[in-house]
């Protein structure tokens, strides 16, 4: 016992040294364990979106549609901080997503004050493209990646990370890049389609340990497709559709989240916002390659999340119009592996005039980072402690 306490003496040392060097950003709050976070734009109140840019906040809402709490971006130079907007009237972008590991969720904004005009056409070297790192456990948040090389003159609309350090982001031009947190500079991995959507993170049998995705409705050649192998982080990688999916299906997806309801590690279901056949898709891995099993009908659904427990898939949406995206949908997949759904929408949020959502996901487990690592350490001398999250 007297080791016992020893290591963990050691360990809170450690530990209280590492927390006195974290920063945070005033207005930073934790993340709770089976909650959904929403990219939105604007406030209550506000004028409808238009080309100029505006505040972003990341709302906290229960899976039964409660708003819990919000966390606002910054809106200035703040020391090493960036400010991080969106363009009101932009629906392509704040495709929000969280990593592998469930630790990060990692947004995207331009490094303009709010009220600044049409930022997505603007060159990125004059309205840098600000990828925000937010830490699930204590709601750390970092806004120093601005880069001037990424999406310039285009929407800025994706980005994700493994660690909070490693970035992998896309927007309307420049293809699918890799940065660094707090880097001015990216490289572009890809030739080819540099209009993209959407980037993430699955596993596959190739790649257990994840394999860089993204979505796109640029060109004729791909819809939903792999970068490279693995994890890229120099140019020059090749690009292949997810196999079973092809240049024209699914049509215009943006968000997809995949999951595995059968046996094993590797994602066997997918679920895409495919906004260009207004429908959410349910694709099934069959024999290696992924068939379309299911649709829901949405009106220009642009974020999804899913959340599986014993078999039975919930899913968020959210959806609106074309040029407003307002609502938050729910339905559930209790088909199973390979099933075709049949399921009826439910509309548990629908935001005031002035808001609009883009990108959601869901919390699975939380992880503790050191600063929440030295509360839990104390509790393991008396006892075990365990600390959860949900995913998306």
């Amino acid at each position: 016992m007297r080791n016992m306490a020893g290591y963990f003496c050691g360990l809170l040392g450690i530990l209280l040294a590492t927390s006195l060097h974290a920063q945070t950003i005033t207005g930073s709050m934790p993340f709770s364990p089976g909650d959904l976070i929403l990219y939105r734009v604007g406030d209550s109140g506000d004028a409808a979106g238009t080309t100029a840019s505006t505040d972003v906040w990341l709302d906290e809402y229960t899976e039964a549609g409660a708003l819990l709490g919000s966390m606002e971006m910054p809106t200035n130079l703040a020391g090493a901080y960036n400010p991080l907007t969106a363009q009101g009237n932009s629906t392509s972008e704040g495709l929000l997503t969280i990593s592998p590991n469930e630790q990060y969720l990692a947004l995207t904004g331009y490094g303009v004050n709010p009220g600044s005009a049409t930022p997505s056409t603007a060159a990125s070297t004059a309205d840098n493209r600000v990828v925000g790192i937010v830490n699930v456990s204590n709601g750390h948040l970092d806004t120093s990646t601005a880069l001037t090389d990424a999406s310039t003159a285009s929407s800025f609309r994706s980005a994700i990370t493994t660690d909070g350090n490693s970035i992998w982001l896309s927007g309307g031009a420049g293809g699918v890049r890799y940065t660094t947190k707090g880097a001015t500079t990216s490289t572009q991995l890809e030739a080819s389609p540099t209009n993209n959507r959407q980037v993430e993170i699955y596993p596959t049998a190739a790649n257990p340990s994840g394999q860089l995705m993204f979505s796109t409705a640029s060109g004729s050649s791909y819809r939903t497709a792999a970068v490279g192998s693995g994890l890229p982080t120099t140019s020059g990688q090749t690009v292949a559709t997810l196999p079973g999916t092809s240049g024209t299906a699914p049509s215009g997806p943006y968000a997809f989240v995949q999951l595995t309801l059968g046996s094993g590690t590797v994602p066997d279901t997918m679920y895409v916002a495919d906004d260009g056949a207004s429908m959410v898709e349910k694709w099934s891995l069959e024999s290696g390659n992924w068939t379309l099993t299911g649709e829901e009908a949405l009106t220009a659904p642009r974020g999804i999340t899913a959340v599986e427990t014993n078999g039975v898939v919930d899913l968020f949406v959210t959806t609106g119009s074309s040029a407003i995206i307002t609502n938050i949908d729910e339905f559930t997949d209790a088909s199973g592996l390979d099933g075709t759904f049949s399921s009826s929408t439910n509309t548990i949020v629908q935001l005031a005039a002035g808001e609009q959502f883009r990108g959601i996901v869901d919390l699975t487990t939380v992880i503790p980072e050191p600063s929440t690592v030295m509360l839990v350490a104390i509790s393991l001398i008396g006892g075990l402690l365990t600390v959860r999250r949900r995913r998306s």
